[in-house]
């Protein structure tokens, strides 16, 4: 009796068993969201939000920048160049023109200017020329000389401004050709030596005025000072049958010495 009862207990709790199993619900599927693409930019922190303020744009200038030569070999007016020199003698310089020098536009009286390429020391010096004479030709072709008359007066390098003597050895145009001008018409060139020579008669004449003005004392700064006007050498260029034309850039050889000191005497 007692085994039917535990039978019947095992098969009711196997019943039972089966259809819980068969009732109770399916386990929650679980859901996996995709990880983000690492692939995909970042957005740029630096461009504005759509819709803010762009920056206004950068002006850009349309005006060239200036190509007007220095005015450093300019005094101002009334102020007269030093005769102190800058401690150089028979010293070969290298110019380049910074001003054109043209028998079709220049005229008697008229400054050119140029900068000292070498010696590295003197690089960036400001030298200044005047022309004396000029000769243009005649119209028509091989209707005489072309000639132009200059020299060279001062030289100014940091802040100081110093007469000179300057005698010009050798030239080149703007393209580097030598003995030639930018037209590449052969120039001819000749040194005016009497200048020097005319530097003794200067320092006669400079005397004269001085003891006229001073007395002795006068007569030595007189002389001392037209020795030094007296001393600038001219220099000549010549061609035949067309005008000279050499323009900035074109580069001028000069053998340069400070200009004669004068020497005081005892009274």
């Amino acid at each position: 009796m007692k085994g039917l009862l535990l039978f019947g207990a095992l098969a009711a709790s196997f019943c039972f068993g089966q259809q819980a199993a068969q009732t109770a619900p399916p386990p929650e599927q679980q859901t996996t969201q995709p990880a983000p693409d690492s692939s995909q930019a970042a957005p740029d922190a630096a461009q504005p939000a759509a819709g803010a303020a762009q920056p206004p744009a950068p002006e850009v200038s349309l005006v060239p920048p200036s190509t007007t030569p220095p005015s450093a070999g300019q005094l101002p007016p009334g102020q007269k160049p030093s005769t102190d020199g800058f401690g150089i003698k028979d010293q070969t310089f290298v110019i380049d023109l910074l001003s054109p020098l043209s028998t079709k536009t220049a005229k008697p009286g008229d400054t050119f200017t140029a900068s000292v390429s070498s010696p590295p020391q003197f690089v960036g010096a400001i030298i200044e020329g005047r022309i004396n004479n000029m000769k243009k030709p005649k119209k028509g072709a091989g209707k005489g000389n072309a000639s132009v008359e200059f020299e060279f007066d001062t030289m100014t390098f940091h802040g100081k401004t110093s007469t000179m003597t300057m005698q010009l050895t050798d030239i080149a145009n703007s393209k580097g050709v030598k003995n030639v001008d930018d037209e590449g018409r052969a120039i001819g060139r000749t040194s005016q030596k009497k200048r020097v020579g005319m530097a003794f008669g200067g320092a006669a004449l400079g005397a004269l005025a001085g003891y006229a003005l001073g007395g002795a004392s006068g007569a030595m700064i007189g002389a001392g000072v037209g020795a030094v006007a007296g001393l600038a050498i001219g220099m000549t260029m010549t061609t035949s049958g067309s005008d000279i034309e050499f323009r900035p850039g074109s580069k001028f050889t000069l053998t340069v010495t400070d200009p004669p000191q004068p020497k005081k005497k005892k009274l």
